[in-house]
């Protein structure tokens, strides 16, 4: 036999053969070609060599295929905004087929669309090349809401995401041999993602002040942050900068500050016993952060606040800078406690693991302090017989997952016991306690230091 290939191969209906076979090609199948197919060739020997003839039947499967997306053909959105495209799909084939669908993005400079995420036939999910460390991290997903639609998922747009997003079904069928055949196909129209640069998604006060004090006396500076809608997934490093008007060390500032934060998005520094050399410009600058899709903290805006200016008399010129971090990967949350005879154990100080510090006592003044990442400290300045009693801590950690915090673990030290002395060698005034709660891999030990 020699082998043909059909002169016009874009007609509906075509020959191909080979040396051993011959291919009927139908282009677009219709309902009526359903049916039994002949096969035959004539025999030019005077005797027969087998079978001449073959038969087979043909069922044509109606395309009842339908995918359509209902939603708004763009959408404006800013970097870090949510995404959220759905896809409806319905099939009436009375056989037993599957689905498969796919999203897919065609950017501005891509050759050719991405696949973002499949849905498989057998009801997997799988991302696409370039996609793995978004949908590992959460950045991507899809969902099959009921029985017709699915849904994908962006909680967190970046400019490489800008383009048109569209989404393919294909059904399938499960042959004899249980091989897939692809039956039909559809293409939803696109919807086009346009993704500008996001702006600092919070505000601070940036009114210059001015404060006037006496020399010793304390004064307080506050930050405060307009984040709109909380994102949890936002996190915040913060730091005070001072700076004096002419070439200065004030070396003994640092061991007089107080960082307190009373609120989630209000922050406080206390100057004690002010002294000439803290006269100067007061700012606090913080920077947001976010995770991207390989688990890193990444620097998404910033922002200062207005100077102010505080007078005690003229000194020279210096820079001093306080950092403070307020948010980890894992972090650790440290309660202190009183055990009293008829309430039982109560709270008296918490550093919460979002660095929010709380205390629960309101006639007594609380030092808390942090020398090192495993070392907590809380200190009573000026302690009376009413301090005398059993105290421990608790320490709990949080590890932060992609949106939320987790408590992981918990443990308690060990009670330690408090003797206050009024009399003799002991005058209450002269005493400060201090709590410290040291942290490693195989214990945790309180100690207490007169």
């Amino acid at each position: 036999m020699i082998p043909y290939k059909p002169f016009k191969p874009n007609v509906d209906i075509n020959m191909i053969s080979t040396s051993s076979s011959v291919l009927l090609w139908i282009k677009h199948l219709l309902e009526e070609d359903a049916g039994d197919l002949l096969c035959e060739t004539p025999n030019t020997d005077a005797v027969y060599f087998g079978n001449y003839t073959a038969e087979t039947k043909l069922n044509v499967i109606a395309d009842t295929l339908e995918a359509c997306y209902s939603g708004s053909p763009s959408q404006s959105l800013s970097e870090g905004d949510p995404l959220q495209l759905e896809y409806q799909v319905s099939s009436q084939t009375f056989q037993h087929t599957h689905l498969s669908v796919t999203w897919f993005l065609h950017g501005e400079e891509d050759e050719n669309p991405r696949p973002i995420i499949t849905l498989d036939k057998d009801l997997t999910v799988k991302p696409g090349a370039g996609f793995e460390d978004h949908y590992r991290v959460g950045l991507i997903s899809m969902d099959k809401v009921e029985d017709t639609t699915y849904r994908l998922k962006m909680p967190q747009v970046q400019q490489s995401d800008q383009g048109k997003f569209y989404c393919k079904a294909i059904e399938w069928i499960q042959d004899p041999d249980r091989s897939w055949t692809q039956i039909a196909y559809k293409t939803t129209t696109a919807c086009n993602a346009e993704e500008k640069q996001k702006e600092d998604s919070f505000a601070m006060d940036r009114t210059d002040k001015n404060l006037d004090i006496n020399e010793g006396d304390q004064f307080d500076l506050e930050c405060s942050l307009d984040v709109g809608k909380e994102d949890p997934t936002h996190h915040y490093g913060l730091r005070w900068v001072f700076n004096s008007p002419k070439s200065f060390k004030n070396q003994q500032l640092k061991d007089r500050l107080r960082f307190s934060r009373p609120t989630s998005d209000t922050f406080h520094l206390a100057v004690l016993n002010s002294d000439t050399a803290d006269s100067g410009s007061y700012q606090c600058r913080v920077e947001q952060y976010q995770l991207d899709c390989k688990g890193q903290w990444k620097q998404t805006a910033h922002a200062q606040s207005g100077s102010t200016i505080v007078t005690v008399c003229s000194i020279g010129n210096t820079s001093i800078y306080i950092s403070f971090t307020l948010s980890l990967l894992s972090a650790f949350e440290v309660t202190w406690f009183k055990v009293q005879e008829e309430e039982g154990p109560v709270t008296i100080f918490t550093a919460r693991h979002d660095g929010i510090l709380h205390s629960a006592i309101s006639d007594k003044y609380l030092v808390f302090g942090r020398p090192s990442v495993t070392h907590y400290k809380l200190t009573v300045p000026q302690i009376s017989p009413t301090d005398m009693g059993q105290y421990y801590c608790q320490v709990e950690e949080w590890l932060l997952t992609a949106t939320i915090w987790k408590k992981l673990a918990s443990d308690k030290s060990g009670e330690l016991t408090i003797y206050v002395h009024t009399e003799g060698n002991y005058p209450e005034r002269s005493m400060s306690q201090f709590i410290e709660l040291f942290l490693n891999e195989l214990m945790i030990l309180i100690r207490c230091v007169q």
